[in-house]
């Protein structure tokens, strides 16, 4: 009984040790404005990030450091754009974490 508790909190500390953001591209392209996000919010290094398909590029700006906990992309006819200068860093390191389903869609650093 013992072990069936502790091994309860450890899955539930587990499921709900971070957050999600899915982005929607409401309001624009860019991964900082806090309206492109679902729950509203930029993502930061406790979140986990979900792009799904169909609403257009995702752009990390020059100068922009974005972070994220884990990147699941399904980029199948767009973008994830990361602008000269800009950073998406990812559970502490440069593209640790990213999942990315592409089709005719790209990651790309410039």
């Amino acid at each position: 009984m013992k072990n069936t508790i502790t091994l309860y909190l450890l899955i539930l500390f587990c499921v709900q040790g971070f957050a999600q953001k899915t982005w929607t591209g409401a309001i624009n392209t860019l991964w900082n404005e806090s309206g492109n996000w679902n729950p509203a919010g930029v993502p930061t290094t406790i979140d986990g990030v979900t792009i799904g398909s169909g609403f257009g590029d995702v752009v990390i700006s020059n100068g922009y450091s974005a972070e994220a906990l884990f990147v699941s992309a399904n980029i199948t006819s767009r973008n994830l754009i990361i602008e000269d200068n800009a950073y998406l860093t990812i559970d502490g390191s440069p593209a640790n974490g990213l999942n990315y389903f592409g089709g005719n869609g790209k990651v790309m650093n410039y």
